[in-house]
């Protein structure tokens, strides 16, 4: 394809395999039992085995806390290339008492070339994948690697730079993978959250969370084939979580408004967001932790068969995301608006309880005190379903019933009594998880800044349960 955007990943791929590869390697570290001793470096999934060999016997100290004797980093060597793991990333070891004498450390995190922190280079993360992923979600572009072009491929902005975002398939290998490229230098820190932030909006439009094991490449700006080799880290960042959840799909979206009868609607409704709604989330997710939780919880409940937890995990969701709604708008959530006014009453209220305090216990005058000073506070409830008027977004009946039931969710219990052994309360719960799902997925993107269509599993799942339908497989936000 003539616009296909050209990249080339060979060299990422292979560098990334061989750090993999079984190989023996010096130690560096002089420190006592250490010192001499040869290392063999095995990758497992996950992790990386180091495995120190060493003569030397260890002292009874050094066997009860080797780590007192790394000084922070256990360094390796094997030829021109030097290999770091830092003490706080490995994770257990294992020791032998005889000879020869053999220290095992596991670690998640390992550095081939450590480079310093505030050095400006190009990145490249490299995640293997069991499939290439949907992004109809996101602005794509055609991208051609080797005589292979796809449209998996899409860029955004954060924090004035821009990232580069595509997949590969090797069919030689049989491997699949996910790669995020800066396209100016960055320093290590600054791409690893902004390639966090990209995986993090992929999350919450595809239901795919990507982690596993995460391969930074480094090189100069310049090296556009990346044989300019100056770092490359590996870094087990959690299991990966994939559940194909697709909130937004043009296709199925512009497919269903044919269905029902509105095809000339669905070019301007099902349209995909364009670089600058992806922008502006990106640009809200970076360095928010927060929101990064929120949509980490989204992933989380939906991949757990607990109904109960998942219902708990998704309250918990929309409890943090409502907070942070309130926050920004507190003046147009409390009951009176007017903030002259709000205090004149608080002062009339408290003015009250001082009259008649001679008639009441320390504690009363100071339990109706804390809640006279609240009393401009909107409830729990108010705040939920004001959180989505203030943001423009409509609730009907069957939305308002789901988030009076939060509170339950929040605290462990649930509605549907004995639904384990009740199939009908059982298919009600899970259709009420899935719609407490679509609520807190409109609540959140509304607030990123995304505008257009979301798939409503909730209609969906009703459709599939032979249920009347009530709702559309679509709604707009």
């Amino acid at each position: 394809m003539k616009d296909a955007i050209e990249k080339n990943v060979h060299h990422i791929i292979k560098a990334c395999s061989n750090l993999k590869e079984e190989a023996a390697y010096h130690v560096l570290n002089n420190e006592s039992f250490l010192k001499d001793a040869k290392a063999i470096l095995r990758y497992n999934k996950n992790d990386f085995k180091i495995q120190i060999i060493s003569s030397t016997p260890q002292s009874k100290e050094e066997f009860d806390n080797p780590f007192n004797f790394l000084d922070g980093k256990l360094k390796l060597r094997r030829n021109e290339r030097e290999l770091v793991a830092n003490v706080e990333d490995i994770k257990s070891l294992t020791q032998t008492l005889t000879d020869p004498f053999i220290t095992a450390f596991y670690t998640k995190s390992i550095i081939a070339d450590e480079i310093e922190l505030t050095n400006k280079l190009k990145h490249i993360a490299c995640i293997e994948i069991d499939e290439m992923p949907n992004f109809s979600a996101f602005p794509i572009k055609a991208v051609k690697i080797g005589s292979i072009t796809h449209f998996r491929y899409f860029a955004t902005s954060i924090n004035g730079n821009t990232y580069d975002c595509y997949c590969h398939e090797n069919e030689d290998l049989n491997k699949a993978y996910l790669f995020i490229e800066s396209m100016e230098e960055v320093d290590i820190d600054e791409f690893k959250e902004c390639a966090d932030v990209i995986l993090h909006c992929i999350a919450i439009f595809n239901g795919d969370w990507y982690r596993n094991d995460l391969f930074i490449y480094s090189s100069k700006i310049d090296d556009e084939e990346w044989t300019g080799y100056k770092s490359l880290q590996f870094h087990f960042v959690g299991e990966s979580i994939i559940e194909k959840y697709r909130l937004c799909d043009s296709m199925r979206c512009s497919q269903y408004l044919e269905h029902v009868g509105q095809k000339k609607n669905s070019k301007k409704l099902c349209a995909g967001m364009d670089s600058e709604i992806l922008n502006n989330i990106a640009s809200k997710i970076y360095k928010n932790s927060k929101i990064k939780r929120i949509i980490e919880l989204l992933i989380e409940g939906t991949s757990t068969k607990n109904l109960v937890l998942r219902a708990s995990v998704y309250s918990v969701a929309i409890e943090t995301l409502t907070n942070i709604v309130y926050n920004e708008n507190e003046l147009k959530l409390k009951p009176i608006n007017e903030e002259r006014l709000a205090e004149k009453v608080t002062q009339k209220l408290l003015e009250v309880i001082d009259e008649y305090s001679s008639f009441m216990e320390d504690e009363t005058i100071s339990i109706l005190t804390k809640k006279i000073n609240n009393i401009n506070k909107p409830i729990n409830v108010d705040r939920l379903t004001k959180s989505f008027s203030i943001l423009g977004i409509k609730l009907n009946e069957h939305d308002e019933k789901t988030l009076k039931a939060r509170n339950k969710f929040l605290h462990g219990s649930t509605p549907f009594k004995n639904f384990e052994i009740d199939k009908n309360k059982e298919k009600e719960f899970i259709l009420m998880t899935s719609k407490l799902r679509l609520l807190i997925s409109m609540l959140l993107l509304k607030y990123l800044g995304y505008k257009g269509h979301i798939y409503n599993y909730y209609g969906h799942n009703m459709s599939m349960d032979k249920k009347t339908l009530i709702e559309h497989f679509v709604r707009f936000i």
